[in-house]
Parts: C-alpha cells; structure tokens; sequence
C-alpha cells in the first residue's frame, strides 16, 4: 500500500491551473503566500509555459506588489 503526496510547486501549479479561467482571488492569494518562501521557481516556470497559465501568473505578481508581498 502506498500514498501520494504533492510538493509546493505542484500545489502552486495545481492552483494556478485552477485559478486562470476564474481569477479567483482565493487561489491568487494562496499561490501569493505560497511563493513567498523558497520555492522551485524553475520547475514551476516550465509548467508554466507547457500549461499556457502566463495570464494568472501576471496576476499573482500584480497581487503581490499590490500587497507589498
């Protein structure tokens, strides 16, 4: 028997997916606090791109430094 588990970058990708055709505050404000630590950014920067999720993460960054994050 065994068991999943996800890292912070997928989860960060997972929401951003899940954000980009709402722009759900939400979702942009947890990917926000979850890319306030250390992160894989280029892990997450090429599923970025494969997974076409430019637009939400423009907003995520807009988010941020309107919250001075």
């Amino acid at each position: 028997m065994g068991f999943w588990t996800s890292t912070k970058e997928d989860l960060i990708i997972s929401k951003l997916n899940w954000a980009k055709e709402t722009m759900s505050e939400l979702q942009i404000r947890d990917i926000a606090s979850l890319t306030a630590s250390e992160y894989d950014s280029g892990y997450v920067n090429h599923w970025i791109e494969q997974l076409n999720l430019q637009k939400i993460w423009e907003a995520v960054a807009q988010w941020k430094t309107l919250h001075k994050m």
